[in-house]
């Protein structure tokens, strides 16, 4: 069964058996107060009775005839003055004959022992209405008569009769005005989970845009604000991975095409040193072209191997000093940069960073190779390091050829190169960029890219300073 019927079925019943249990009890209690409050009222007309026959049967003479015709005298003199005329009087004996009666209606006389039936109540149906019966024993000289009082009550009927038409009509709009209620209810709940239905089944069938409109603050609100976040954060996984996989195609592809070249060079050289009668000024020229290609692969290895070690973490992390690890750098590239005339100038602030330090230092020599690959010759190279509270802050700048602002956003891809004659001749293999990226974003830092074609370009790293990513 639906949810929507759920709501439905449930609400109206709730509402119909509530009502009807309520209606039911009120009308019954009404009932038998109206009923309460007669014969409480009974029994005060017939104490008045009792205590006005006493009075008159004690003040009669000595000697006055105790008879029937006694009795039947001063019950017609009693009920004249505080009787209602529509009660019915019986007045028989102990035999059940009836010896006098005031109106033409017949009741059936109690079946009575004297002793036990004194004051005694009941409720007669006569001529399909109600009577309150009440019996009174009177003892006149031995001879006992019994004095029967009927009183109508049928008007409590009647009102039961009215109050239960009445509920009947009041339970019939209750129920109508439930079953719209139920409906405007069981929509208003059963909506927002018919949207996630949809959202959902859309999602699954490979609509990642789908999303649900959330309305007010409750707890299905809250589910579909939920959703929402759930979908975005899948619509964003998917999406990061459709990339990853365009990517690794990519990257695929180039790297194929990278192999290629040197391996074509080295195969078609070793074919004419093998099929070919060479001079040893050919054959030296052979074998320089495939110590350089093979160079180009092997340096092409080391960066791939670098790539999968930051992949699968297999790093050791400890603190180390900025300031050694810049020296070492200064090192390295002094011999190339001296080659082109090219001056690295460093001011470096010490401090201590935890991280990988050999990822680290080929951080920064990636950077200073790609420097010195954008300047001609003549050119400067600069290391600045600032540390602040939170962050410390590393720069690389340059005053080379710059990136072109289209260009700046695939740098960092693999096997990019913005000037691929001049990279590989300069022995790149376009995956210095890619790898500083990773490094970047195995230490959790942030980086920055700054570049304008002809003026130069600017690197700045920023590493985040008490944090332990280990």
């Amino acid at each position: 069964m639906k949810l929507f019927w759920k709501q439905f079925i449930s609400i109206v019943g709730i509402v119909a058996f509530g009502f009807v249990i309520l209606g039911t009890i009120m009308l019954q209690v009404t009932f038998q107060m109206n009923l309460s409050r007669e014969q409480k009222q009974n029994e005060k007309d017939m104490q008045m009775f009792h205590y006005s026959l006493e009075a008159s049967l004690n003040g009669l003479p000595d000697g006055y005839p105790a008879n029937e015709n006694t009795i039947i005298g001063i019950v017609e003199v009693i009920y004249d003055n505080i009787g209602d005329n529509q009660d019915d009087i019986f007045v028989y004996q102990k035999d059940g004959t009836v010896i006098y009666k005031n109106n033409k209606n017949d009741h059936k006389n109690w079946d009575i022992t004297l002793e036990k039936n004194q004051g005694a109540v009941r409720i007669q149906t006569v001529n399909e209405s109600h009577y309150l019966e009440s019996l009174l024993v009177v003892d006149m000289n031995g001879t006992k008569f019994y004095i029967s009082q009927y009183k109508n009550i049928e008007f409590i009927y009647q009102n039961q009769s009215q109050f239960s038409k009445i509920y009947f009509i009041v339970l019939c709009v209750v129920l109508i005005i439930s079953l719209l209620v139920a409906i405007i209810i069981s929509r208003s709940l059963a909506k927002p989970i018919l949207q996630l239905s949809n959202a959902t089944n859309a999602f699954a069938n490979g609509n990642f845009e789908s999303r649900v409109v959330v309305k007010g603050r409750n707890e299905i609100s809250d589910l579909m604000r939920n959703f929402n976040e759930m979908a975005n954060q899948l619509e964003q996984n998917v999406t990061e991975l459709k990339a990853a996989a365009k990517r690794q195609e990519a990257f695929t592809g180039a790297f194929a095409h990278e192999l290629k070249t040197p391996l074509t060079s080295i195969i078609g050289y070793s074919e004419m040193l093998k099929t070919m009668e060479l001079n040893s000024e050919e054959r030296i020229e052979c074998a320089n072209y495939i110590n350089q290609q093979g160079k180009r692969l092997e340096r092409l290895s080391y960066k791939m191997l670098e790539l999968v070690g930051i992949s699968h973490g297999e790093i050791e992390w400890k603190p180390f000093s900025v300031f050694e690890v810049i020296k070492e750098v200064e090192k390295v590239v002094q011999r190339k940069l001296r080659a082109n005339n090219i001056v690295l100038e460093s001011q470096v602030e010490e401090e201590n960073i935890f991280g990988e330090e050999d990822l680290f230092l080929s951080l920064i020599l990636n950077l200073v190779d790609n420097a010195r690959k954008a300047i001609k010759t003549d050119g400067i190279i600069h290391i600045e390091g600032k540390r602040t509270k939170e962050v410390y802050t590393l720069s690389v700048s340059d005053n080379g050829c710059g990136i072109p602002e289209e260009e700046l956003g695939r740098i960092t891809e693999a096997f990019y190169m913005v000037n691929k004659s001049r990279a590989r001749k300069e022995g790149g293999a376009g995956l210095g960029m890619a790898l500083c990226e990773e490094i970047i974003k195995y230490h959790h830092w942030k980086w920055h890219i700054e570049s304008k074609k002809g003026t130069g370009t600017k690197v700045e790293i920023f590493i985040i300073q008490n944090v332990n990513y280990g």
